[in-house]
């Protein structure tokens, strides 16, 4: 009995060594991917946007012709003159999300400034925290072994490791699910009428209204949590009803933002939005395979291995997911799951969005997909066999997140690959500092404030609206005082009337020549039937 007491406080010590060195791993993979990295379109263009509280000021402003670099930048900066309420106020007008995370990034705004790494450090520590926390969340369901295999594939993933270091909600809103789901595991099979379920309770309240106040896809979540909780609660009717309470409180601290939700629901039901329209069964099938399933199929393989190999990995989540099945303790988390994909196709059906195809709100899908596949390889019972099987699986991951690191700019969410051009040829041909440069756009677009928050002056920016634009480029008497002109034009596709024409574009080429500047790149795209443009000319 002793030589047994003995050998489980060594395994135990050696647990918590391989969880620390996975998360040393993990810290280490997500700050090489943020050093050096520029933020994207949205973390700058939404994020210090509407955490300054200037964007109404920003979308409304009737800007010059042409204006300094620091008339731009100070749109991204944070502002005294901009109170709380005009805060508020920038997000109900313009963005889908609450305020939780913005509150936090206007405070690093505030005390830390703009730059990306200091932006992007939060959002690393939710991620570490997220890797550890489902750690404990596969040591509570299935076992240790399969808390630090699912830990390792999240700490390595490119999902866990390129949308970890975002400076946007989803890593704060992914640690948040998973200790939301930890917490309601725990509550489903503490005893009965114990002071720590009493804690518990109190625990998950909190969460969960920090949660609602943070993305508001994690109603789905909350609502399949809810769901395991009932089943579980199904012969208690006391614990039943602290959970009825709870969800009460939740929705009293809730009623504040009520208004503002109403608001921001309608910018998603723009038919601009990217969000907008109807979901079918089949899209969403698809979108769940590509998302969970390719996370471990490298970019290399033809097609039909790919799919060969998707339906290979979806048929281990299944297996893993069936196998929480013959435990009594863990049955109504697998059958909460199947709720939470249920919920959330319904949801997004009813309110007519695409929610659900969207990678970014796949914060807790993964990492629950890398437990159930680490759930179905810790059960096989020939030892040599199951360590090369999660040995293939996560190096699988591990490498392709090495050649994302390689390329990180194309990692991006939501920024156009011209910024990534724009920001090459900046380093190549603008490196002194003693020469103007003119950045001309036909929108306000938001990727301009990507493009300030890297520049410094002398810089000018000018507007040319598309439709004033052959007119205005003719009067442009102010081009004699630059050396470099960049003529860009940033969109993304669910916005109208953004591209330019194949004249346009020649128009530009000829007036550029005319007035005596050397054309060193032109780089034109086509995507779904728009053009996008980025020219430099130098004298």
């Amino acid at each position: 009995m002793r030589a047994m007491t003995v050998d489980l406080k060594m395994f135990l010590s050696r647990v918590k060594l391989r969880i620390w060195q996975i998360l040393i791993l993990a810290a280490f993979l997500r700050i090489a991917f943020a050093v050096n990295l520029p933020l994207g379109g949205d973390e700058i263009g939404c994020g210090a946007l509407y955490a300054s509280g200037q964007a109404i000021d920003y979308e409304t402003a009737s800007f010059p012709r042409i204006l300094s670099l620091s008339a731009l930048q100070k749109f991204i900066n944070f502002s005294p003159n901009h109170s709380l309420k005009d805060f508020f106020a920038s997000l109900r007008s313009y963005d889908p999300h609450p305020p939780l995370y913005y509150l936090y990034y206007r405070l690093f705004l505030k005390y830390l400034g703009n730059r990306a790494f200091f932006l992007r450090l939060g959002s690393i520590v939710f991620s570490l925290l997220s890797v550890f926390v489902l750690y404990q969340l596969g040591r509570e369901v299935i076992s240790p072994q399969a808390g630090l295999a699912a830990a390792l594939m999240l700490a390595v993933s490119p999902y866990g490791v390129t949308a970890g270091i975002l400076a946007r909600p989803y890593p704060l809103i992914g640690f948040l699910s998973l200790a939301t789901t930890l917490t309601a595991i725990r509550l489903s099979q503490s005893k009965k009428d114990s002071a720590i379920k009493n804690k518990l309770f109190a625990i998950y309240g909190f969460l969960v209204i920090l949660s609602v106040y943070t993305n508001y896809f994690f109603i789905f979540i909350l609502l399949a949590q809810a769901f395991f909780l009932m089943l579980s609660f199904r012969h208690q009717p006391k614990d039943a009803g602290r959970l009825f309470l709870v969800g009460l409180i939740v929705v009293i601290a809730y009623f504040p933002w009520l208004p503002s939700l109403k608001n921001q629901l309608s910018l998603v039901r723009n038919e601009n939005h990217y969000l907008y329209g109807r979901i079918k069964l089949t899209g969403f099938l698809l979108a769940f395979l590509s998302n969970v399933a390719g996370e471990f199929i490298p970019q290399q393989l033809s097609l039909t291995a790919a799919v060969i190999g998707a339906l290979f990995i979806l048929g281990i989540i299944v297996l893993g997911w069936r196998l929480l099945l013959t435990k009594e303790k863990t049955r109504f988390f697998a059958w909460g799951m199947i709720f939470f994909l249920l919920i959330a196709f319904l949801g997004d059906v009813f309110f007519y969005i695409r929610s659900i195809l969207t990678k970014r709100v796949y914060y807790l899908i993964i990492p629950v997909a890398f437990l159930l596949v680490s759930n179905a390889v810790i059960r096989i019972k020939r030892r040599n066999f199951k360590n090369l099987l999660l040995l293939l699986l996560s190096g699988t991951l591990f490498f392709k997140t090495i050649s994302q690191l390689v390329f990180k700019p194309q990692t991006l969410f939501k920024t156009p690959p011209e910024v990534f051009a724009f920001q090459e040829q900046i380093s190549r041909t603008f490196s002194s500092p003693t020469k103007n440069l003119l950045l001309v756009n036909t929108k306000k677009r938001r990727y301009l404030l990507t493009l300030a928050s890297l520049l410094e002056e002398p810089l000018m920016v000018g507007f040319l609206p598309k439709n004033e634009l052959q007119s205005r480029l003719r009067s442009f008497s102010e081009t004699d005082k630059f050396d470099l002109i960049i003529f860009a034009n940033f969109f993304v596709p669910y916005e109208t009337e953004s591209s330019l024409v194949k004249g346009d574009l020649d128009f530009v080429s000829d007036f550029l020549d005319r007035i005596g500047y050397q054309l060193r790149l032109r780089l034109t795209l086509v995507k779904e039937e728009k053009n996008q443009l980025l020219i430099f000319a130098r004298k």
